[in-house]
């Protein structure tokens, strides 16, 4: 901006506060209105979610914000006050309806919120009225759940309130990283010299970090937990859209956790013969397309899917299933059964979180805030400056897993030479080896 009112030269004239304020932000408006039709547009094609999730600012409202989700991007619609009716889910529900009325109900597949009773309620109401599309919990905010449930059990509990203790007293993160480190802080001389052996949150934390049964509860822990934490980066993640893995990611969780703690994998199936995903696909087929003669069509295309009939036989064909994400595969290669095709791109282009919302927190807070605070803009004014934006992508999925990296550390390190131990974690290494497809 600095460098265009240069090149304009002396004699440039500021516009008013009153020209900036209507005719110059409506001029703005318009035309990211315009940048934006394009990926408004693809919402007939591919489908779209709704994606909506709450929070409470300084001011201690309670604030929801709605954006859309497609193949497209992300597009910020509005962030609505709901701290009066925010617990209420009959209001929500109202709430959620009318944003799938705006979006357009033929182009909404779901709409996605957090996991908490009032949005249950409204998730089933809005079913109910809206016969062709779903209302989806989201992935991210279950494993949460998941992840909290874990740490309420006894022996992960009483590991996480020595590890909370000790990190606050080392004021360090990734514990077990450090571990050979903390070892020998605890066992030097300057330790042994100083006031801390003798101060009684030293003690504990000596203890803590000296005892073995600490890091092998740690190995423990972090075997549990670590196949959810992959499941919540695949479904936070922005390089693939999860719909087409997270339920094959579920499942191979469960199988890890379960082999985590001493029982047996199952023996895996192909997905195909699977009673229960194909039971889902025909209930999805039914909700999402209301006309019989399509769902006819659709159910005789799936015999030549399963039979790698036409295009799908090829050899190319089947190599790139291994390669391309499974909406482009489909997208790419489905022109053998075209109906089969567009519900396929249109499910398994489909997000499965709505944590795209939280990115957008800081940013209204500002705008709803100090803003106000300063020009005290009048509420649609307010709204108008909340422009349709596509949502800031994640940092890169590349970026170190750390986790990861201590769990294959613990692997590669023996804690006191017990056989189970090593067995322990080598069981913990191999789950951690597969493939995250």
């Amino acid at each position: 901006m600095v460098e265009a009112i240069g090149q304009f030269g002396p004699g440039m004239k500021a516009p008013s506060y009153h020209e900036v304020r209507v005719p110059l932000l409506k001029k703005e408006v318009a035309y990211t209105n315009e940048l934006l039709q394009p990926i408004r547009a693809s919402w007939g094609i591919f489908g779209c979610s709704i994606m909506s999730d709450g929070w409470t600012d300084r001011r201690n409202r309670t604030l929801i914000n709605f954006l859309v989700n497609s193949p497209s991007g992300t597009l910020f619609l509005e962030s609505v006050d709901a701290s009066s009716y925010a617990k209420t889910g009959e209001k929500l529900f109202e709430l959620l309806d009318s944003y799938v009325e705006k979006v357009g109900e033929q182009n909404v597949v779901q709409v996605i919120t957090d996991n908490a009773s009032p949005y249950v309620l409204a998730g089933k109401l809005l079913m109910e009225k809206r016969c062709h599309l779903y209302w989806t919990p989201c992935a991210a905010h279950c494993v949460d759940l998941m992840v909290e449930d874990i740490g309420e059990l006894p022996r992960v509990k009483g590991l996480l309130e020595k590890a909370i203790s000790l990190s606050g007293f080392i004021y360090n993160h990734g514990i077990y990283k450090k571990k050979d480190a903390l070892r020998k802080i605890f066992t030097s001389d300057g330790w042994n010299k100083s006031k801390w052996p003798r101060d009684e949150k030293g003690k504990r934390a000596m203890e803590t970090v000296l005892a073995t049964s600490f890091w092998k509860g740690i190995i423990y822990a972090m075997k549990i937990i670590a196949p959810l934490v992959r499941v919540l980066r695949l479904v936070d993640g922005e390089k693939r859209s999860p719909m087409g893995y997270i339920y094959e990611a579920m499942d191979k969780a469960k199988e890890a956790i379960k082999e985590a703690l001493g029982g047996q994998r199952n023996e895996r199936r192909p997905l195909v013969s699977c009673e229960e995903v194909m039971s889902g696909l025909y209930d999805v087929i039914e909700r999402l397309i209301p006309e019989v003669e399509i769902q006819e069509k659709i159910s005789r295309e799936l015999i030549l899917y399963k039979n790698a009939e036409g295009l799908f036989g090829r050899t190319l064909v089947i190599r790139q299933r291994d390669i391309l994400p499974v909406a482009e595969w489909w997208d790419n290669y489905g022109a053998s059964t075209p109906h089969l095709q567009q519900l396929a791109c249109r499910i398994l282009s489909l997000t499965c979180s709505a944590s795209g919302c939280e990115r957008n927190w800081s940013v209204f807070e500002h705008a709803s805030g100090a803003n106000e605070r300063r020009v005290r803009p009048t509420r649609s004014r307010l709204q108008s400056l909340q422009r349709d934006v596509d949502d800031e992508p994640l940092a890169d999925e590349t970026e170190s897993d750390e986790e990861e990296q201590y769990i294959e550390e613990a692997d590669n390190n023996d804690l006191d030479g017990d056989d189970d131990e090593i067995e322990d974690e080598a069981l913990l290494n191999s789950f951690l080896d597969e493939d995250d497809e």
